[in-house]
């Protein structure tokens, strides 16, 4: 999960991704983007091209080609815009990190970007060359297309995060245990480099209101923070190491709240796998549903590239797709099939989830045939179609509850047939996915979708009658049952309802859900 901070900077970050595309086009030659760093992005190719080094020369080139769309983003976090450490670890808690920042005026704030095609120098660049292809060495009877190890062991960042050499040092550290093993197995590989990281790093929620990244020196001050600064860390040991790798996430859930990041290793099978960092031994589940599933890239997808551009309006997070769309390696997916929204001609449909209290968009659509078709999208959740005008998020007709096997359900809701809600509790998800009953004796609003959410109902919560609550009540008046964890016979009722309709108490993360075959069915 992120915090205010974090979401704060994301949708900075993804304004400045705007103004750097202005300049980043895929058909633009590097050189004439390199400015006055041109002679240093000259030197690198031709350090290889002339000993006719042919496998080198070419991932040098896909070094260039490809660092247009890549920069450090440079963040300021003190409220006068100097730099100082604020280390989040030396306090207890999420919340005393809070306070401290809040007492100090901590905030992070973008100060600007340095692009790698203006900045980097040959020297740098050819130090990952030849690195990576030392490393390799190590993986004997490993055959790896040279596309693979272009995209998942040469790159020189994992993020945005300040450049600097991560792979002497941590390759310097990693090396004795794999001479110790004598290890030419990557999954081995892989288990040794991430237990030994998670006893220098570890996931903090404290965290949750520092910057997004962290580079190699960062992380070993700071020893710890999110999973996102985890997957970055250990990226860079494995990378380090040899080993084709890269983050897979969920940029954002389908039914809950925030996102998750962890990695991916490519074995000798050619089959990637996933794991949580510290955890590649166990077995590696998705706690949530993710309506999509990216794989991170150093290249730009250029087939996303071309089939958004047509979009007068582009979200930020399309503008520069460095990821492959993997969302069918982890879940069941469907072709999401709509017609008769206000789509135009010029605009990118849409297709949102409920995550942190509005609808977010995870996906666009292609026309097709008189139809929008947007491919492989993850069953058993709830969207809402969207366009992106001037500047803004427009929502589009009703939600559509994708059932898992493909069926469209949508949800208008039919006022000629009421029905009534029964059994209905005000929950959350904890970490195990188990929902904790939340519901309190105070009243609650039923919100239902139209358009926009709307209140159709006020309830405050009734005790079910059960053998044991009877007892209770007769035996111990003196003795109140708390609600909350331990009192799921609280529930709500609602009369008179529209049928057919999404539906979602009027309280801070509470999750919408449909009423079918009389069940209630959270999404």
């Amino acid at each position: 999960m992120r915090g205010h901070f974090i979401k704060q900077s994301r949708v900075l970050a993804g304004l400045i991704i705007i103004g750097l595309l202005g300049c980043a086009s895929p058909n633009k030659d590097p050189l004439s983007l390199a400015g006055e760093n041109r002679d240093e992005i000259k030197s690198l190719l031709n350090y290889y091209k002339i000993p006719d080094d042919t496998i080198k020369f070419n991932s040098a080139k896909f070094l260039v080609k490809n660092m247009p769309h890549h920069y450090t983003i440079l963040w300021s976090d003190h409220k006068d815009g100097s730099v100082e450490t604020f280390i989040p670890i030396n306090y207890i808690s999420k919340q005393k990190v809070r306070d401290a920042m809040d007492s100090l005026g901590v905030v992070y704030r973008i100060k600007g970007v340095k692009k790698d095609i203006e900045k980097l120098p040959c020297d740098y660049l050819v130090s990952r060359i030849e690195h990576s292809y030392h490393t390799l060495s190590a993986f004997d009877d490993a055959e790896f297309a040279q596309r693979i190890l272009q995209e998942f062991v040469l790159p020189y960042r994992v993020a945005n995060e300040k450049i600097e050499d991560w792979w002497t040092p941590l390759h310097a550290r990693l090396k004795p245990l794999f001479d110790q093993k004598k290890l030419t197995d990557i999954s081995r590989a892989t288990a040794i480099v991430d237990s030994a990281m998670r006893t220098w790093f570890k996931y903090y929620a404290r965290y949750a209101y520092f910057q997004p990244e962290m580079n190699y020196t960062e992380a070993m001050l700071y020893e710890g923070g999110l999973c996102n600064h985890c997957a970055d860390f250990l990226l860079m040991g494995l990378r380090a190491m040899g080993i084709p790798s890269t983050k897979d996430y969920a940029r954002l859930w389908g039914n809950t709240s925030g996102g998750h990041i962890w990695n991916a290793v490519l074995l000798e099978t050619q089959q990637w796998k996933p794991f949580n960092f510290g955890e590649y031994r166990k077995e590696f589940l998705l706690c949530y549903q993710p309506p999509k599933v990216f794989r991170s890239t150093f290249s730009l997808n250029s087939e996303i590239v071309d089939e958004v551009k047509r979009g007068k309006n582009i979200p930020a997070f399309l503008l520069s797709p460095l990821f492959t769309d993997v969302t069918n390696q982890y879940v069941s997916a469907v072709d999401v099939r709509l017609q008769g929204y206000d789509f135009k001609d010029d605009e990118l449909p849409l297709l949102a989830v409920w995550n942190r209290n509005a609808w977010q968009p995870v996906w666009y659509g292609l026309s097709e045939n008189n139809h929008v078709i947007f491919h492989e999208m993850a069953s058993d959740l709830v969207y809402l179609p969207q366009v992106f005008r001037e500047g803004k998020y427009k929502n589009l007709g009703e939600p559509i509850w994708i059932k898992h096997d493909g069926t469209h359900v949508f949800c208008e809701p039919d006022s000629s047939r009421l029905i009534s809600i029964d059994g209905l509790v005000a929950w959350k998800y904890n970490r195990m996915r188990e929902i904790i009953n939340l519901t309190k004796l105070k009243s609650y609003n039923l919100l239902i979708w139209d358009k926009e959410w709307r209140i159709i109902g006020k309830a405050i919560p009734h005790l079910k009658e059960t053998e044991t609550t009877k007892t209770a009540n007769h035996h111990s008046k003196d003795k109140k049952i708390k609600p909350g964890a331990n009192s799921p016979e609280y529930f709500l009722k609602f009369d008179n309802i529209p049928s057919n309709g999404l539906y979602r108490l009027d309280d801070e993360d509470q999750r919408p859900f449909v009423v079918a075959e009389g069940k209630i069915i959270y999404l």
